[in-house]
């Protein structure tokens, strides 16, 4: 089961969404915020079950969707967490492989964390970023990675921020596509995400094509136009910070 962090304006209302697959629809999904349940859902034909949930203040909250097997001994969970900020910043889309990370998508399956390096000057950056902007990190790492992911990010003393990956349900092999349809839906509640940094030229594309400023972190190389290249995490803390 999967379930993805949410951001969402104080006051707004949060759909958060659990997805089961194809072969479990119509499962009763709980769901939980902060220890309080705030609802119990029939999964629908595509597996996926949805709850709301209105933030009364700018925090980060806990959700936990638990799902019951058919011999109902068998507890599947997912967990996330609700977003909840005042949507005044402007806000930049950051990928992690090949861009916070200095490993690839494969590294970042079969390394250890500690054999994970993260971009000379990424931290300080990004943190120094997050004073300034809102976060959200997009990566093309499956859900299973996601454990994984959370505990490098706060080991290596990143900022936190919502964090969406792929799935084996929604896009499981276009990255471009799952970026693009993703952005999008986050630009419908949240119209400041003005800026995009990743290292593809399909992050680019899934940027441009949303109207973001498009920063591609390569040596050497060409960008899909309209998208600036960066050598390095310095560079990009000079073009964005005063």
């Amino acid at each position: 089961m999967e379930c993805d962090d949410v951001l969402v304006p104080v006051g707004q209302e949060a759909r958060i969404t659990a997805r089961l697959g194809f072969g479990l629809r119509r499962r009763i999904v709980a769901f939980r915020v902060d220890g309080e349940q705030i609802g119990e859902v029939k999964a629908g034909w595509r597996g996926c079950a949805a709850v709301t949930f209105t933030p009364g203040r700018e925090k980060e909250y806990r959700v936990v969707a638990t799902h019951l097997g058919a011999d109902r001994r068998r507890a599947a969970v997912a967990e996330a967490i609700i977003f909840s900020r005042s949507s005044q910043k402007q806000t930049i889309i950051l990928d992690i492989d090949r861009t916070l990370s200095e490993s690839s998508a494969y590294g970042a399956t079969f390394k250890r964390n500690k054999w994970i390096s993260p971009f000379d000057d990424a931290v300080d950056v990004t943190r120094r970023l997050a004073r300034k902007y809102d976060l959200i990190v997009i990566t093309g790492r499956k859900t299973h990675l996601r454990h994984k992911t959370e505990t490098w990010l706060a080991q290596k003393g990143f900022p936190r921020a919502p964090l969406f990956f792929s799935s084996f349900v929604r896009n499981p092999f276009n990255h471009e596509r799952f970026k693009r349809e993703l952005i999008g839906e986050l630009k419908d509640a949240w119209e400041n995400i003005t800026i995009g940094i990743g290292d593809k030229d399909s992050d680019a594309r899934a940027y441009l094509a949303n109207g973001l400023r498009a920063i591609i972190l390569r040596e050497k190389g060409h960008c899909p136009q309209g998208a600036i290249a960066v050598r390095n995490w310095r560079s990009i803390g000079e073009m964005l910070l005063d």
